[in-house]
C-alpha cells in the first residue's frame, strides 16, 4: 500500500514537473517506490502460494513488468515526444493495486505462522481457500508448517542464511551483466548504430516489446514445470551465443540486418531465464520470518550491479567498436554463469527454503573440503621417505681402488 501511494504520488510530481529540481523529486520518489514494492511484493507472492506453483505466481510480477514495457515502448511509438504521458502510467495501476490491497489482499499465511501463531495463520489460510479456492478444508498446512527462523538480527539472519544469499546475488550479478536488461533499455542507439532510423527504430522498440511480453507469459506457465535450472542454463546458453554474435557483427560492421532478429531472440532467452527466475529465487530461497529483511539486502548490491552495467553500456554506444567489445564482455559473463549455475546451484522447486539451504551448505562444504586439501597439500613438503634395499645404489669402497700386489706368476710368464 505504502508503494502504490509513492508510485501514484510521484506520477503527478513528474507529470507536472517544470524544473530539474522537481523532476528530480519525482525521480526519488518512484525509485523508493520501486524497492520497497519489490521487496513486498516478491516476499508476498511467494509466501501467498502453495509450493508446487510458487513460481507461477511469483513471476506474474515480471509480467505486469512486462505489459508496462509494451505501453511505454507503445505511447514511444506514436509520440516519442509525449514524456509526461510516459510517466503517468504507473499511477493508474498503482492507484488500482492500492483499491485492491485494501479490499481484498490477503497477509501472508506464512508471515503470520512466522510471527503471530499457526492459528491466525490457519485462519487467514482457511479465508484465502474459501474466498478464492472454493474450498476452506482443501488449504494445505503445510504451506504454513515451516519452522520459524531463530535470528533476532539481519546479520545473524545472514550467518544462518549465506548460501541462499550467495545464489540470489549471483542471478542477480548476471543478470545485469549479461546484457539482456541492457539491451532493451538502450534498444534505441544500438538500432541506429545498426543503420536503423529513429523511426523505425521505435517501430521495432514496440515489437521488442511484445517479444518480452510473450516470453514472459511463456516463462510463467514454464518455470514450474520445467523447472528453474533448466530455464537459467537455458538462457545463457542462448545469451552466449546472441551476445557473441551481435559482437562479431559490430566487430566486422558487416551483416546489420541481423541485429534485430537477435535482439528479439536476446530479449527471448533473458525472459525465459532471469526475467522470472531473479524474483522467483529471491522469494523462495528465505523463510518468512526473515525475508523481507535479507531481500533488502539483496537489493543493495543489485543496485549496484544495475548502476555499474548501464554506466558501462552508456559509455559503449558511441562507436561499433566500442558496442561490440561490451557485447564480447556480455558473453564472456554468460560463459561465466553458466559454469556457475552447473557448479553451486541446486532445484528449488517444490521445495522449502530449509531443504534448499542444506542442499546447498552441502554443495559448499563439499568445494570448501576439495579446496582444503588441494591447499594443504601445495603447503605440506615433500615427504622424504628412505630408500628401499633393492633400490640402492651399490657402495664403492676406497678399497677397491687400492693397486693390488704383483702377481709372480705373471712374471714368470714374462720371463
Amino acid at each position: 500500500a505504502l508503494a502504490d501511494g509513492l508510485f501514484a504520488a510521484s506520477a503527478v510530481v513528474l507529470a507536472g514537473a517544470r524544473s530539474k529540481s522537481v523532476l528530480f523529486m519525482g525521480r526519488f520518489g518512484s525509485g523508493l517506490a520501486i524497492g520497497s514494492s519489490f521487496v513486498a511484493q516478491i516476499a508476498w507472492a511467494s509466501e501467498v502460494a502453495p509450493a508446487r506453483t510458487r513460481g507461477t505466481v511469483t513471476a506474474t510480477y515480471e509480467l505486469a513488468i512486462s505489459l508496462g514495457f509494451v505501453l511505454s515502448f507503445a505511447v514511444f511509438a506514436m509520440r516519442p515526444g509525449a514524456w509526461r504521458l510516459l510517466v503517468c502510467l504507473p499511477g493508474l495501476p498503482a492507484i488500482l493495486q492500492l483499491v485492491a490491497v485494501a479490499v481484498a489482499a490477503p497477509e501472508s499465511p506464512r508471515w503470520l505462522a512466522a510471527t503471530r501463531g499457526q492459528a491466525r495463520a490457519d485462519r487467514e489460510l482457511a479465508r484465502i481457500y474459501r474466498v478464492y479456492g472454493g474450498r476452506a478444508q482443501s488449504a494445505p498446512r503445510a504451506v504454513v508448517e515451516e519452522p520459524a527462523d531463530d535470528g533476532t538480527s539481519c546479520l545473524d539472519a545472514w550467518r544462518a542464511w549465506w548460501q541462499p544469499w550467495v545464489c540470489v546475488v549471483l542471478v542477480a550479478w548476471l543478470t545485469f551483466f549479461t546484457g539482456g536488461f541492457n539491451l532493451r533499455i538502450f534498444i534505441v542507439p544500438v538500432l541506429a548504430l545498426a543503420g536503423h532510423s529513429t523511426r523505425t527504430a521505435a517501430i521495432l522498440t514496440l515489437v521488442l516489446g511484445l517479444v518480452k511480453l510473450l516470453s514472459t507469459a511463456a516463462a510463467v506457465l514454464a518455470v514450474d514445470v520445467v523447472g528453474r535450472l533448466p530455464l537459467l542454463s537455458c538462457c545463457l546458453r542462448a545469451t552466449l551465443l546472441c551476445a557473441a554474435t551481435i559482437a562479431l557483427i559490430f566487430a566486422s560492421r558487416t551483416a546489420t540486418e541481423l541485429v534485430f532478429p537477435l535482439a528479439c531472440l536476446y530479449t527471448a532467452a533473458f525472459q525465459l531465464g532471469f526475467g522470472t527466475c531473479n524474483f522467483v529465487l529471491v522469494g523462495e530461497l528465505f523463510p518468512p520470518s526473515i525475508k523481507g529483511r535479507l531481500v533488502t539486502t539483496v537489493k543493495f548490491p543489485a543496485a549496484a550491479f544495475q548502476a555499474a552495467s548501464q554506466a558501462l553500456f552508456a559509455l559503449a554506444i558511441d562507436t561499433p567498436a566500442h558496442l561490440a567489445a561490451i557485447f564480447l564482455a556480455h558473453a564472456a559473463a554468460a560463459a561465466l554463469g553458466l559454469a556457475l549455475v552447473a557448479a553451486l546451484f541446486v532445484e528449488s522447486h517444490d521445495r522449502s527454503p530449509f531443504e534448499v539451504r542444506d542442499l546447498l551448505a552441502a554443495k559448499f562444504a563439499t568445494y570448501y573440503t576439495r579446496l582444503s586439501q588441494t591447499d594443504d597439500d601445495h603447503r605440506r613438503p615433500p615427504r622424504l621417505e628412505p630408500p628401499r634395499a633393492a633400490d640402492r645404489a651399490p657402495r664403492l669402497h676406497l678399497a677397491s681402488f687400492r693397486a693390488s700386489p704383483p702377481d709372480d706368476d705373471d712374471d714368470d710368464d714374462d720371463d
